[in-house]
């Protein structure tokens, strides 16, 4: 078997690892020791293989919906990829294009965030190329279902299982007086909407899953579902709501 991993990986389970092979830059499993961001993280160095790799959740923190496992069911789990007996699911991402000074894509798992942290800001909403709102204030933030538990449901964004092909817009700190309206909600969209943000993007932050995204001159950034995904090993009693409520409620 080989394998990666991103995190730290406890000198124990490094002795359960040592009949395999540490294949960093071409793994056939990628281990994640820690929480959701370390899980991000991953995902984003090893993204040009997600065709080809499966991402393996190792929780060492309080809240995971990445990390199925603990460090206690590693040679359990470690049986499991040795004989191929598990489960996994598939995680759409979503795309992105920003245009400005120079033209960035990229992918983002939970959700691309563009956000003034100095002043409000305009942003033109287009879907699928129709004009819809003007939003006003502090930023937008576009979410896949898997991040819908994330940034996204700390501004009363929806929850919405992974399984379900969409992704969502939801407003931050929006302003709505007599002159100004906006939607006031999340919106839920089909995988095959295209979103396009246009606005006065002098003093912004665009970040993808926690990662600044630095451009100059930015004119308008444009998002969708993607058909990209990524594999992530889960067990096989995994369901999502009851993490919801063990998480949440």
């Amino acid at each position: 078997m080989k394998y990666s991993y991103v995190g730290k990986m406890p000198d124990k389970i490094k002795t359960y690892l040592k009949e395999d092979i540490y294949a960093k830059e071409n793994p056939e499993y990628v281990f994640s020791f820690g929480g959701d961001g370390t899980m991000l993280k991953a995902v984003e160095e090893y993204l040009h293989l997600a065709d080809n790799v499966i991402f393996v959740g190792i929780n060492t923190g309080k809240l995971g919906f990445y990390t199925d496992f603990v460090l206690e069911e590693f040679p359990e789990l470690l049986e499991k990829l040795k004989t191929k007996k598990y489960k996994l699911n598939q995680y759409n991402m979503l795309c992105y294009k920003i245009n400005g000074k120079e033209k960035i894509k990229g992918y983002a798992l939970n959700d691309l965030v563009v956000i003034s942290p100095i002043k409000t800001i305009n942003i033109d909403v287009y879907l699928n190329k129709e004009y819809f709102e003007t939003f006003r204030g502090t930023g937008l933030i576009l979410s896949t279902p898997s991040g819908s538990t994330a940034y996204n449901k700390g501004l009363n964004g929806a929850v919405i299982e992974p399984s379900v092909l969409c992704y969502q817009l939801t407003e931050i700190a929006s302003i709505n007086n007599n002159a100004f309206k906006t939607l006031s909600s999340s919106l839920i969209l089909k995988k095959e909407t295209r979103c396009l943000l246009k606005g006065n993007y002098e003093d912004i932050l665009i970040v993808a899953d926690g990662k600044e995204i630095k451009v100059d001159n930015v004119l308008s950034v444009e998002a969708k579902l993607a058909n990209k995904k990524i594999k992530l090993l889960v067990k096989d009693n995994h369901d999502f709501l009851h993490r919801v409520k063990k998480s949440f409620l």
